[in-house]
Order: structure tokens, then sequence, then C-alpha cells
């Protein structure tokens, strides 16, 4: 016998699912399940009397990165998400403390959660601690940030970028392998400037190869700098920059040219290894008003 779900704990799993919801969408989602729509607004109401769920306006959900032309608009969200943005304000407080101590006892306190609950601009501030931290503690934020549950980016996606490219700089430049830490961090900074497709990444690729000692006999940096760039969040921004890949390769001494082409062969290939993530991708980031720009240089 298969079992249904009742319509209030469809309303709750799909809140826990995606953190805020339009109205108009838990009513055609319900719909999809055979709920009617006066039996789903039902099931609200009780839920909201209950105090298990909230409703809020457009100006209160642009706090959870909504971005939309309806400013009439109406969004549920559970309960327990206002308490938990309130306590996070508690956190990031102490985050921008001088103490070290401090600051770290706050990542631990973000860190204990599983699931984590940060508006987007708490991921911002978040974000700006990058520029001031050690190695250990620029780890944890960044991992914090793209392991967040649900998926939400933060507010301001230029100064976000900026912030990572200032810890790069700062602790993985001169050699991004040197150690575990330094790699972990490059790649989730990585990450982040691929999907939001940020031309720096080209830069990086380009300063990392000319200055990297490669032989025929040593091929442990070919494949770490192979290994680094090939991954499927950075194919988009590197296939958009093909042309100009193809005339750097020229510039260089063969071993170099063919880890140029290994990169730029693995970026044509990747969009068949992963079909669909960047459509996902683009989804999240359009609910933030940020178009990924994918015309060619």
């Amino acid at each position: 016998m298969i079992e249904t779900k009742r319509p209030y704990e469809l309303i709750l799993k799909l809140l826990k699912e995606r953190r805020i919801v339009r109205h108009k969408d838990i009513i055609s989602e319900l719909e999809k399940q055979g709920v009617g729509r006066a039996t789903t607004n039902r099931h609200l109401t009780k839920l909201k009397d209950g105090k298990e769920i909230e409703k809020i306006g457009y100006q209160a959900a642009t706090q959870y990165g909504i971005k939309g032309k309806d400013k009439k608009a109406v969004y549920y969200i559970l309960s327990s998400e206002s308490h938990y943005a309130k306590y996070y304000d508690k956190v990031i407080k102490s985050l921008k403390s001088d103490d070290p101590s401090k600051r770290r006892y706050a990542l631990i306190e973000i860190e204990e959660f599983r699931d984590i609950h940060l508006l987007p601009q708490q991921l911002l501030e978040l974000s700006m601690a990058l520029t001031k931290e050690d190695l250990d503690v620029s780890c944890k934020i960044i991992r914090i940030i793209r392991n967040h549950k649900p998926a939400v980016l933060p507010s301001d996606l230029k100064r976000f970028q900026e912030n990572l490219i200032d810890c790069l700089k700062n602790h993985s430049r001169e050699n991004p392998f040197k150690e575990d830490l330094v790699k972990k961090l490059t790649e989730n900074i990585f990450y982040f400037l691929g999907v939001l497709g940020n031309p720096n990444v080209i830069e990086f690729m380009k300063e990392d190869i000319e200055k990297a000692e490669l032989t025929k006999e040593d091929k442990a940096t070919f494949l770490n700098l192979k290994n680094l760039y090939s991954e499927w969040y950075l194919s988009r921004i590197i296939n958009k920059n093909m042309p100009e890949l193809f005339d750097f390769a020229e510039t260089l001494p063969d071993i170099k040219k063919e880890l140029v082409f290994e990169i730029r062969k693995k970026a044509r290939d990747n969009p068949k290894s992963y079909p669909g993530y960047f459509d996902k991708i683009d989804e999240k980031l359009a609910e933030l008003g940020y178009k990924y720009d994918d015309s060619t240089t």
C-alpha cells in the first residue's frame, strides 16, 4: 500500500526543502499531489494558527534572497526560520570580534548544526571575514558557505567575489598545492568563481601555468594543475574564453601547450558528463537577479 502524505505534511516538507515558498507555488505544488486549492489554504491557516509556519510579505522575503517584480506576493516560512535568523545575528556579531577565540567559537557554533539557516546578508558578512582570517579559519568559512543547506547565496555577489579573490591571494597564490588546506580552499573558492563566471579564473590559470616548473620526468605539477582547472564548475568560463586560451597556449613551450590543451578538452567534455548542472545553478542565480553572461570574448 502506497503511503499518502496529508496536506499539512506536504506543506511542511516543501518549506523544509525550499526554506521559503510563495503562496501560489505551494498551491501549485500540492495540486500536483491531488490536493485542491481550498484544502491547501485550510491547512496553511491551521499551520499558521498553530505557529508552525509564518506568513510574510515581499519586504520580509527579501531577507531570504527573494527578488521579484510582484511586491504584493505572499510567502510562507517555517516558524523556526525567524528563530534561526535572530540566533545567527548574535553568532555573526561574535565573528566580527577582535578576539580570535570569539571568532573561532562563532564558527564552531555555526558548524554544529547540520542544516545551517543563514540569511543571504549573514552569508555575505561571513565571507567578509575571509580577508582577515588565517588559513584554517578561512577554510572553515568557505566550507560553511559552500555546504549551506538549503542552498542560499550571499546577498551581494559582487562583494562576495571580491572577498573570495582577496582570500585566495592572501593564502594560496604562491603555491596552491603546498598543503591540503590550501588546495581545498582554492577548490572551494574556484567553485564559486566558476559558477558565477568570474574572469579572474582565467587570469589565475594563466599565471599558474606560466610560473609552473613542468618537466617530462615529474608529472605531479602537470596533473595537479590539470585536475584543479578541469572541474565541471570551471568548464563554462573556460569554454567562454577558448580563443584567448588558444592564443595564450601559442606563447608556451610544448609541455605547457599540452597542459592548456588537456584543460580545454576537459572543459568541452564536461557539459556532457554533467548535464543540467548549470541549469540548476542558473535557476538559483536568477532568483537573486543574477544572470550569467554567456557571450564569448
